[in-house]
């Protein structure tokens, strides 16, 4: 009997027992292995990061650290290529280029001579598929253009009665043209604002009155953190060098200073031409149109 059980011992259960600690071994084998590669990596990044001696240090590791510091550069690339279109290319955030307040349109003349038509004809020729809308007003002061642009009443009332009180007589100080329901429809504010105000009056002969209308204007955008402010010289009133000081303190980059930009009147197709140009090499200069195409015009 025993000489039976010891027979089945030797021949079934002892290969059966060598496989379960074969079995046990491999796990054993296997957990010190991970448990060493987990360490050495952890060695590694220590080794890296304090630049120490890395020659204990395997390919698999270092591929590991290549293949992250590769993906981190490129990220870098991708965002400081992100940042370089929207300086060299502002323009790109705007549905296109919305103009109002003076025009510069002599009676009866068609809106095509006007300046914004003139921006939007050298756009077209130099390659650029940027819409110009033409807000402009002919001859109107600036009272009517804050109603043109949405200024609530009660703020145009209120410089009324300042300029009615200062003794002011003028139509353009004192009253605002009637404008259609149409006319006050709103489809600009997601344009970059190009402003021409002042010319023909409508803020009391004040220039502080004016650069808080032509804020007014720009918060009627969705953006008013990026303008162009035209600066047109309001005979009369003030002389250039007093306007343009006052102008350039206020809006700083943002202000287009014309008088140096023209030789000509800008009530006249070559003024308007002139503007449009002036406009259009400012735009280029300041990183609001990409350096391509037709360039800077003369």
């Amino acid at each position: 009997m025993m000489r039976k059980l010891r027979g089945f011992f030797s021949g079934v259960m002892l290969p059966i027992l060598c496989i379960i600690l074969a079995v046990i071994l491999g796990l054993l084998m296997i957990s010190y292995k991970k448990a060493m590669e987990a360490k050495a990596k952890e060695l590694t990044e220590q080794a890296l990061a304090s630049s120490t001696d890395i020659s204990s240090v395997t390919d698999s590791d270092l591929a590991g650290y290549v293949e992250s510091e590769s993906e981190t550069e490129t990220a870098v690339a991708e965002e400081e290529t992100e940042e370089s279109k929207e300086i060299t290319a502002l323009i790109d955030k705007y549905e296109g280029i919305s103009c109002r307040g003076d025009g510069f349109i002599e009676y009866g003349s068609a809106a095509s001579n006007g300046y914004p038509a003139k921006l939007q004809n050298i756009l077209v020729e130099s390659g650029r598929d940027i819409e110009v809308l033409d807000f402009t007003l002919d001859t109107a002061g600036s009272l009517t253009q804050l109603s043109y642009a949405g200024v609530s009443s009660e703020e145009i009332q209120a410089y009324i009665s300042a300029h009615s009180a200062a003794g002011f007589q003028s139509s353009k100080e004192l009253q605002i043209r009637d404008l259609s329901a149409y006319d006050l429809t709103r489809t600009d504010t997601d344009y970059l604002p190009v402003i021409a105000l002042g010319c023909y009056g409508g803020w009391g002969n004040d220039l502080t009155q004016l650069i808080e209308q032509q804020h007014k204007i720009l918060d009627t955008y969705d953006d008013p953190e990026e303008y162009i402010i035209l600066g047109y010289y309001p005979d009369g009133y003030y002389d250039t060098a007093s306007y343009d000081t006052a102008m350039q303190e206020e809006w700083g980059d943002h202000y287009l200073a014309l008088n140096s930009e023209m030789t000509v009147a800008a009530m006249s197709d070559q003024g308007r031409t002139e503007i449009a140009t002036a406009i259009y090499n400012w735009m280029i200069d300041n990183g609001y149109l990409e350096q391509t195409g037709m360039g800077n015009t003369d």
